[in-house]
């Protein structure tokens, strides 16, 4: 299994990273963090951590929490996907 983040290939302690690196920008510490999306303050710290056998559904609270999507992509089409839009249905019309 492949993560990508901003377009680009990254190991599964990328994906720490990442969330580290969105924390850190909008300003929570990883405490703060954890509280608003109900994970405890060592699963986000190993995860940061990259520690590799974190509960899934727990790393999706975490990426809803920062505002992050999670796209998922066959490995047989190609790379990139099609841009989607920003929110489902925003291209639909009233």
């Amino acid at each position: 299994m492949r993560f990508y983040a901003n377009n680009s290939p990254v190991e599964f302690e990328g994906l720490g990273e990442y969330v580290r690196e969105q924390r850190q920008s909008r300003g929570y510490t990883q405490r703060e963090l954890a509280g608003v999306s109900g994970v405890g303050l060592r699963f986000l710290s190993e995860l940061e951590r990259g520690k590799p056998n974190v509960d899934f559904n727990l790393v999706l609270k975490v990426l809803a929490s920062l505002g992050c999507d999670l796209l998922l992509h066959d490995r047989s089409l190609p790379w990139p996907p099609p841009l989607l839009p920003d929110h489902p249905g925003d291209d639909a019309e009233e």
